[in-house]
C-alpha cells in the first residue's frame, strides 16, 4: 500500500463547532506514533495554522488560505525545492494571487450583484470573533489574510449562487468553508495538495494518500488524493460533494475524523 499521508480540513474536522479539539487528539496521537505525516490543509491563515501544529504536536507541512500557499519546515525534506522563499524557517510556496491583486474585482463583483455582504479583512478584530465565534487572540490571527478573502453574504440561497457566479466570472475562485465563502485568485486546496503529494513521493517512494474534511472547498483535495474520507456536518447533513471512491463518514466533526482514522487503518478496508 505504501506510506499513508494525511491531508486534513481543520475546522469541521479536527475541531468541533465550538472550536474544541479534544476528541480528534487520540487520533492524531496514533498517526504521529505510526509516523504518519499530518498536513493540515485550510482556509486558515499561516498565523492561525501554526498556532494549531504547536498545540497539536505537528511538525509536518501545511497548506494555508485553500491552497494559496504552502509551508515547509526547512531541512523537512533531504533534498532541495526550488523557486522558493524562506520565512521564519520555513519555506513559502505561493500558489495565489495576493488579496491587493484582486480585491477590487471582488468589492465590483458584490456591488453589481446588490447583496448585502462583509468582509473580514475590513471587519474589527472584536467583529470576527463575534462573527465566527473565535476568541479574540484567534481572531487577530484570522483577520491577518494575505491571499483570500473572507466573505460574509447576507441573502437566500438562490441570491448567494448568483453572486458565486458573478464572482467567478471576474476571474476569481470561490467556495464555501463551513459558514462563509471564500475567495481568492488561483488558489484550490487541491493545488497544495498536488505539489506536496509530488514532494512525498519523490522522498517515500510509494505513498497512499488519504484527506479527510466535511465542506465543499475539500473537493478539489479529495480530487488529488488515494481515499478521501467526507465526515458529517454537525447537523447530520453532508455537503455537496460528490465524488468516485469517497468514503462518507456518518460522525461529524473530531469524532468523524476519528472514526475515519479507524477506517483509514482497518487491514479489512471497509468502511461504515
Amino acid at each position: 500500500m505504501g506510506q499513508i499521508v494525511v491531508f486534513t480540513d481543520v475546522d469541521g474536522t479536527l475541531l468541533d463547532k465550538t472550536y474544541d479539539a479534544k476528541a480528534s487528539r487520540p487520533a492524531i496521537a496514533m498517526l504521529q506514533q505510526k509516523h504518519i505525516p499530518i498536513i493540515l490543509c485550510s482556509a486558515k491563515t499561516i498565523s492561525e495554522l501554526q498556532l494549531w501544529r504547536k498545540r497539536f504536536g505537528i511538525c509536518d507541512p501545511f497548506v494555508v488560505e485553500n491552497g494559496a500557499a504552502v509551508m515547509i519546515p526547512e531541512e523537512y525534506f533531504p533534498f532541495s525545492v526550488p523557486g522558493l522563499k524562506s520565512i521564519d524557517r520555513y519555506i513559502l510556496i505561493e500558489l495565489g494571487a495576493s488579496i491587493l491583486s484582486f480585491r477590487s474585482r471582488l468589492l465590483q463583483s458584490l456591488e453589481s450583484s446588490g447583496i448585502g455582504y462583509q468582509l473580514f479583512t475590513d471587519m474589527s478584530v472584536e467583529e470576527i470573533a463575534q462573527e465566527s465565534g473565535l476568541p479574540i487572540d484567534e481572531a487577530k490571527l484570522a483577520k491577518n489574510r494575505q491571499y483570500t478573502e473572507t466573505v460574509k453574504l447576507e441573502g437566500n440561497k438562490e441570491a448567494m449562487e448568483k453572486t458565486t457566479k458573478t464572482i467567478m466570472s471576474n476571474g476569481l475562485d470561490c467556495s464555501f468553508g463551513g459558514r462563509h465563502l471564500i475567495v481568492g485568485q488561483g488558489t484550490s486546496k487541491g493545488k497544495g495538495v498536488s505539489l506536496l503529494r509530488g514532494l512525498y513521493q519523490r522522498y517515500l517512494g510509494k505513498i497512499t494518500t488519504c484527506a479527510f474534511g466535511d465542506a465543499e472547498n475539500d473537493l478539489s483535495m479529495f480530487k488529488q488524493v488515494d481515499r478521501p474520507f467526507l465526515l458529517q456536518r454537525s447537523n447530520g447533513h453532508y455537503a455537496d460533494v460528490f465524488l468516485p471512491g469517497l468514503i462518507k463518514i456518518n460522525s461529524p466533526g473530531p469524532s468523524g475524523f476519528t472514526k475515519g482514522v479507524d477506517v483509514m487503518l482497518d487491514p479489512s478496508g471497509q468502511s461504515p
